[in-house]
């Protein structure tokens, strides 16, 4: 006992550091054949990060940001139109909707347009955008003048007659606002066209495609 009282522990400091996606690699193994195939690396982070849910999640950060965007990795989220009744921020929106979505205006004079430009200075590695309602309009104007970005928007005010689809567009039956983009592709969710308007309770599955490094597509929905 009194050898172990002696000895004194010395301190140890542990740092919990946030925890990274993993990447998993697969081997595939032909039956009769002891050749190993190599298969690339599949990381998780990679396979939801095209999802619904994942969209749905970013938005979600996004309506929280003071810029209204949230970025993961890539990827970056834009919020839509706020509320006029609890933030300055909301009536400018509204406003923004009436001047400037419509076929009259100019959705690059919008508040949200100048706050995605400012976001992309800041994250100048981003390839795809995804946007909810007045940000829809936003990021599709934004594609046009850089091609390589790709788009993903919901219950975007978007006019198109024809039902030809049209890019990653999607919006929910019974929302009001989306009712004239006959290019996108529709789920049900409520009858109520307040409801059908959020982007929240997003269906299952991937909102585009998850390309592998040897071209595959892991699923396409």
């Amino acid at each position: 006992m009194s050898l172990l009282k002696k000895k004194r522990r010395k301190n140890i400091s542990i740092v919990n550091k946030p925890q990274q996606w993993r990447s998993f690699s697969f081997d595939d193994i032909k039956l009769n054949k002891p050749t190993k195939i190599d298969n690339p690396i599949i990381s998780g982070y990679d396979q939801i990060k095209n999802t619904h849910k994942f969209n749905e999640y970013l938005l979600r950060q996004a309506s929280q940001s003071p810029g209204y965007t949230a970025v993961s990795g890539d990827k970056m989220a834009v919020i839509g139109s706020q509320n006029p009744f609890k933030t300055k921020q909301g009536v400018r929106d509204w406003y923004d909707d009436f001047r400037h979505i419509p076929v009259w205006g100019d959705v690059r004079k919008t508040s949200r347009y100048s706050q995605l430009n400012k976001s992309l200075e800041k994250n100048p590695e981003t390839k795809q955008l995804v946007g909810h309602s007045l940000a829809g309009s936003v990021i599709l104007e934004k594609q046009k003048y850089n091609p390589n970005l790709e788009t993903i928007t919901y219950n975007a005010p978007v006019l198109q007659l024809t039902t030809t689809p049209q890019g990653n567009r999607y919006r929910f039956n019974n929302d009001i606002i989306s009712a004239f983009d006959k290019g996108a592709k529709s789920f049900d969710k409520t009858y109520n066209p307040i409801s059908a308007h959020s982007y929240a309770n997003q269906p299952d599955g991937y909102a585009s495609n998850t390309i592998l490094p040897n071209g595959n597509q892991i699923l396409i929905e």
